[in-house]
């Protein structure tokens, strides 16, 4: 099994986050892969990076 594994650096701009994650996506699974494996809060910033008061 061919495995695609993404990283990125996100910004505060979800949708912008999501639309190069869709980008990485769709190229690992030309590239064969089966599984695809993204970074853990993958679609926003780290809780730590934010303050919500």
């Amino acid at each position: 099994m061919k495995v695609g594994l993404i990283q990125q650096a996100n910004g505060g701009d979800i949708a912008s986050n999501m639309q190069r994650l869709a980008t990485k996506i769709r190229r690992v699974a030309r590239d064969g892969a089966e599984l695809i494996v993204l970074q853990e809060l993958h679609n926003g910033l780290y809780f730590c990076q934010t303050e919500d008061v």
